[in-house]
């Protein structure tokens, strides 16, 4: 039986919880991924997939508090992701049917008091994804934004400390779950890298579990 990525050669860079399950998804369907840090320096030859997973954790902060060095160290994983698809660029060009997948936040599309440095971020991966979608389709490179609720070990040290907020957040989730980053976040990067979406294009991609259609989420500033 031919797997789904057989073949296939993906990068994701940003190893965290959701990075290293996306990757151990895309593997399971026969892809060959190389997992890399945030400052690690990569000239791929041949490459089919690029996951960037660099947009790293909130850092709550108030507007009139954000200055110039927090906006930058925020902006930092943007700056990485767009370094990373420049980079990849040429091999995926020559792949014909190149896979870009950002993953961002929910802030990207919405956004919460207290949050101005990394919403600011969330929302500026959003417009990268797009720039990419319209200039390098040309090539046959898709270029999508994937934003994930996943259950990471950060929520299990915040559900440790605030069990009762977790629980509220969670509860605003029509599925009642938070998602497994290999089966669900992987399984949506999975569809995203596949030859079922190669019209897909430009799009924000929710696997959150209707989170985003269930109304206002809690403000994290008010729990700290």
């Amino acid at each position: 039986m031919t797997l789904l990525l057989e073949g296939k050669r993906a990068v994701v860079v940003g190893g965290d919880a959701i990075g290293c399950g996306i990757a151990e998804k895309l593997r399971s369907a026969g892809a060959e991924v190389h997992v890399l840090a945030i400052t690690d320096t990569f000239y791929p030859a041949e490459l089919d997939i690029l996951v960037c997973n660099t947009l790293g954790e909130p850092h709550p902060a108030f507007l009139v508090d954000c200055d110039e060095e927090a906006l930058r160290r925020s902006l930092d994983g943007v700056v990485a992701a767009a370094s990373a698809m420049r980079t990849a660029l040429p091999a995926l060009q020559k792949a014909r049917e190149g896979r870009i997948i950002l993953i961002g936040h929910r802030y990207g599309i919405a956004t919460a008091e207290g949050l101005a440095a990394y919403g600011s971020a969330a929302w500026a991966l959003n417009g990268l994804m797009r720039s990419a979608a319209v200039e390098w389709g040309q090539y046959g490179i898709t270029t999508n934004l994937l934003l994930p609720a996943a259950s990471t070990p950060e929520l299990e040290v915040a559900q440790q400390r605030r069990a009762r907020l977790i629980d509220v957040m969670t509860g605003q989730l029509p599925l009642g779950r938070m998602g497994d980053p290999v089966e669900d976040i992987g399984g949506a990067a999975l569809y995203l890298a596949s030859g079922d979406a190669r019209f897909v294009n430009g799009q924000v991609v929710h696997a959150d579990g209707g989170q985003h259609v269930a109304g206002p989420v809690l403000s994290p500033i008010r729990y700290i």
